[in-house]
C-alpha cells in the first residue's frame, strides 16, 4: 500500500482481502519515503549525493530482471557469448581437454543475456557446474552407470548447490550429462 508503513500497509492489506477475495497477490516492501517529503531540496540532494545511499539503489535495481534493449547492446552480448563457447570448444577439440558440456550453452545465456538474475552471478555460474560435477562423479563412482543412477546424481546435485547457497540451473544438466557420458576424477 503506497504511502502505508509497513503495519499501517498490512492492516489496510487485511482489510481489502476481506472486500475483494482475491485470487493471486503480490506484496512488496520497500522504504518509506515519508522521511523525505518533510526535507528541504538541499538536503534531499546531499543525502542522495552520499555514495552509500547510491550504491544501495543501484544494487536494489539490479535485483530485478530487465531484457536487453537496443541492437549494439544485443550484439555485445552476442560477441561474448562467441568469445565464451569459442574458448570453451578451443580447449577441448584443440588442447584436449573435455570441457565441452551442452549445459554451457544455456550458461551463455544466462551470463550473457540475463546477467541481472541471481542465478547468473558467477558465484552461480562456477560454483554450480563445480559442485554438479563433483557430486555427480561420486554418485557414479558409487553406483556406476544405470537408469537408477541419474536420478540421484541430479537430485543430489541440487541439493548441493541448494545447501551451497550456489544454485545454477544448468548445473542440473551437468549433473545429468557426468553420469550419461561416464566421467571420472
Amino acid at each position: 500500500m503506497i504511502g502505508y508503513s509497513t503495519h499501517q500497509g498490512l492492516t489496510q492489506l487485511k482489510k481489502e482481502f476481506q472486500k475483494i477475495h482475491p485470487h493471486f497477490t503480490v506484496v512488496s516492501f520497500g522504504s518509506n519515503n515519508a522521511y523525505f517529503s518533510s526535507m528541504t531540496n538541499e538536503n534531499r540532494k546531499r543525502i542522495n549525493q552520499n555514495p552509500f545511499v547510491r550504491l544501495r539503489y543501484a544494487l536494489n535495481h539490479l535485483r530485478t530482471f530487465q531484457p536487453i534493449r537496443g541492437i549494439i547492446a544485443s550484439l555485445w552480448f552476442s560477441l561474448g557469448a562467441f568469445i565464451g563457447i569459442f574458448l570453451v570448444a578451443f580447449i577441448t577439440y584443440r588442447i584436449g581437454v573435455p570441457m565441452m558440456v551442452g549445459s554451457f550453452g544455456a550458461s551463455v545465456v544466462l551470463l550473457y543475456a540475463a546477467y541481472q538474475v541471481p542465478l547468473a552471478q558467477h558465484r552461480n555460474l562456477i560454483g554450480g557446474h563445480v559442485v554438479s560435477g563433483l557430486v555427480a562423479v561420486s554418485v557414479f563412482q558409487l553406483l556406476g552407470k544405470s537408469d537408477l543412477t541419474v536420478a540421484p546424481a541430479v537430485s543430489t546435485a541440487i541439493a548441493a548447490m541448494l545447501a551451497t547457497k550456489i544454485l545454477h540451473l544448468p548445473g542440473g544438466v551437468t549433473a545429468l550429462m557426468a553420469v550419461d557420458t561416464v566421467q571420472s576424477f
